[in-house]
């Protein structure tokens, strides 16, 4: 990424989370549970493209391993509600749609590096073995908490 788009970024991430009144993408993202991932990057700044928003979120995960494995969940139940509207693993094309949901998410995480490719690898396995209409309620849901804590990916 040149480091000009790198610091427009930033510069638009940082407006978005000061006019919202919040400190942190982690913030940000408990106060505005209604929204998909597209449109958490939409809320903080209109041009702000979904993969820049992933590049906030990486950071957020470096400086915070704390919270790690919720911002990640929280991502993958935005992606599912979006990429998923009926359920997962269900509608016309349904395991096309929920591999893409996975990819949308874990794609832009893969530079976290090895650790985290294998344990999103994992997590993606567990997740397509649920059954067709499963919707998660939240970041916090039985499922997307057990995805990762049957697959050691818990970093608490």
């Amino acid at each position: 990424m040149s480091a000009d788009i790198w610091r427009s970024w930033r510069t638009a991430v940082s407006s978005g989370l000061a006019r919202k009144g919040v400190l942190s993408l982690l913030e940000f993202a408990r106060a505005n549970q209604e929204l998909t991932l597209h449109g958490l990057a939409k809320a903080l700044d209109p041009a702000l493209p979904e993969v820049l928003y992933f590049e906030g979120l990486k950071e957020e995960i470096v400086r915070h391993p704390e919270h790690a494995e919720w911002l990640v969940r929280d991502s993958l139940w935005r992606a599912i509600r979006e990429g998923c509207p009926r359920g997962w693993r269900h509608g016309d094309s349904p395991d096309f749609d929920s591999v893409r949901t996975l990819v949308r998410v874990t794609g832009p995480l893969d530079d976290l590096g090895d650790d985290w490719r294998a344990r999103l690898a994992r997590v993606s396995r567990f997740l397509m073995q649920i059954e067709p209409g499963w919707m998660p309620f939240g970041p916090d849901d039985p499922q997307l908490v057990r995805a990762f804590n049957a697959t050691g990916v818990s970093t608490r």
